[in-house]
């Protein structure tokens, strides 16, 4: 899953994987920053972030507090937010399987109802 950061000068971007569990998914929450980077590092496949010096991160193992302090200020905040909007389209994902899923069990519901209302009842 890409995300592009179009609002500032230069080119930066995530990427993350789409196989996240449903505990990392809970417990990212409340990490701790090592072990929220930590994550981070293991879901990220790809990163492009523009450094202050005009340089960039590419390497999500590159992901360390002394790494990110040279990240220009406007692509971090961006970034912070990331694995969040990340978070948000898996569950969005799942929503919209989810309501595919109740369409057709209300329509085999609905289809049954119909055939047992024109059978005759048996006196």
């Amino acid at each position: 899953m890409r995300y592009t950061c179009d609002e500032v000068v230069g080119d930066s971007f995530v990427e993350y994987s789409d196989r996240w569990s449903r505990a990392e998914s809970r417990d990212i929450w409340q990490m701790d920053a090592d072990a929220l980077l930590a994550l981070l590092r293991a879901k990220l496949c790809a990163t492009h972030l523009l450094c202050s010096d005009g340089t960039y991160l590419d390497e999500p193992s590159d992901l360390t507090e002394p790494e990110l302090d040279r990240v220009d200020m406007r692509v971090y905040v961006w970034f912070s937010g990331t694995w969040v909007r990340c978070l948000n389209d898996l569950t969005d994902q799942g929503n919209a399987s989810r309501r595919r899923l109740f369409a057709t069990l209300a329509a085999v519901e609905t289809q049954t109802t119909a055939n047992h209302a024109t059978e005759p009842v048996a006196a």
